[in-house]
């Protein structure tokens, strides 16, 4: 709801390993039963999600500065959310290696970090230096760009170019500088100089490096099943010294191809069509493969299979219908049997097989049908057992009825 309350404080309280911290140990048992936070496991193909869940301002507005669960945290702006994708596990499943983005963990070359670059490059090369190197940029980019060379090389070496004469600049700002003692009115002057200097100095410096920009870095992390080293202990960091890019974080399993469009589920056939047309090719595999995935997920997770319902139509005809759902049923069937024998190859213990699905087929006759074509499809339903059963309306009960009693 906007503008309602958001439970950081009091969740991140909870989070938080204080010794006073009575909630804590009711919150781990939570977390173990849906297995979120520290009991957040994540395969080979999924993800985690590590969310920061946000306060609330005195106005109602969202923040996310306050890391209620690490007191001491510094306050201010922290990330909304980091992702990391699981690449590679171990054999035994108690090690892991994700690739991760270094947008919301790694914060920009700063200011003074630049300044220490272009300190560092005064120091080892002078004017002249400098000089011959701009000028030997320029040629070599000269000639990348008569050659044909990939443009690309092209502007990296004229941007070398601009970044030696940018601290040629600064040499020779400095030089200026010196002639005048700090009480007259040039020194002012010529301090200010230097300092716009070396301001281009630090862009020319930046934009001739081959350090890419924050959102574009990508690393690898590993995680294992010990204490202290799953995804979230590691990006939570409660009991290091070191200030996390989340705060008050939540860490949850991000599944991937457990769920498919509408779009992605339907079948269209010509008029007086009944068998597969081509076109039901990529929809039929991308169903099996959605089946299988959370089949195997479900079986993993002491959750029933899905149910999967495919219901052929037809115009005025139940027939035509039956018949185009026994077509897309029987391919169907073919394509998630031969994934899960893919999916399971050499897995010890009992494997899922087609046999464990419920597949129901049914037939329905559209008899108005405005658009033809709406009479020729089948569509597919699929019932993942992961949503709570709906409640179940209270039927009232007949007039002069006496209520209900719990049995004594």
């Amino acid at each position: 709801v906007v503008g309602a309350p958001t439970p950081g404080e009091a969740y991140g309280r909870a989070l938080s390993h204080t010794q006073d911290n009575a909630r804590r140990e009711p919150l781990t048992r939570a977390a173990a039963r849906a297995g979120v936070n520290e009991h957040a496991w994540a395969e080979v193909g999924e993800g985690y999600l590590i969310q920061s869940v946000s306060t609330t301002a005195d106005g109602g507005a969202q923040l996310f500065t306050h890391n209620h669960a690490k007191p001491g945290d510094p306050v201010g702006p922290h990330a909304p959310y980091h992702f990391a994708q699981v690449l590679l596990a171990s054999e035994d499943g108690t090690h892991q290696i994700t690739l991760e983005n270094e947008n919301h963990t790694r914060a920009e070359i700063t200011a003074d970090q630049l300044d220490a670059i272009v300190e560092d490059n005064l120091d080892r090369h002078d004017v002249d230096q400098l000089l011959d190197l701009a000028q030997e940029m320029s040629r070599r980019a000269e000639t990348a760009r008569s050659d044909g060379t990939d443009p690309a090389e092209a502007a990296r070496l004229e941007s070398l170019a601009r970044a030696a004469l940018a601290l040629v600049a600064v040499h020779e700002a400095e030089h200026v500088r010196w002639h005048y003692t700090e009480d007259r009115p040039e020194h002012a002057l010529a301090q200010g100089e230097v300092d716009r200097a070396r301001s281009r100095a630090r862009d020319a410096v930046l934009a001739a490096s081959s350090v890419r920009p924050v959102k574009d870095q990508w690393f690898l992390r590993a995680y294992s099943k010990r204490p202290g080293e799953s995804a979230h202990a590691v990006n939570a960091a409660l009991l290091t010294d070191r200030s996390p890019a989340v705060a008050n974080p939540l860490t949850t399993v991000a599944l991937h191809g457990h769920t498919l469009r509408p779009d992605q589920r339907t079948i269209r056939f010509a008029e007086q069509q009944h068998t597969l047309p081509e076109s039901a090719d990529p929809v039929l595999d991308a169903l099996a493969l959605q089946l299988a995935r959370t089949g195997l997920w479900n079986s993993a997770n002491g959750l029933p299979l899905p149910d999967v319902t495919v219901t052929g139509h037809g115009n005025r005809s139940r027939s035509s219908g039956r018949k185009r759902a026994e077509a897309v049923g029987r391919a169907l069937g073919d394509r998630l049997g031969a994934l899960l024998r893919t999916f399971q190859q050499g897995a010890p213990g009992r494997h899922v097989t087609l046999s464990d699905f419920t597949l129901t087929l049914e037939a329905s006759r559209v008899r108005r049908a405005t658009d033809p074509d709406l009479g020729r499809v089948v569509s597919v339903d699929i019932d993942d057992h992961r949503q709570p059963a709906p409640p179940v309306p209270a039927r009232p009960a007949p007039a002069g009825t006496p209520p209900a009693t719990d049995p004594p």
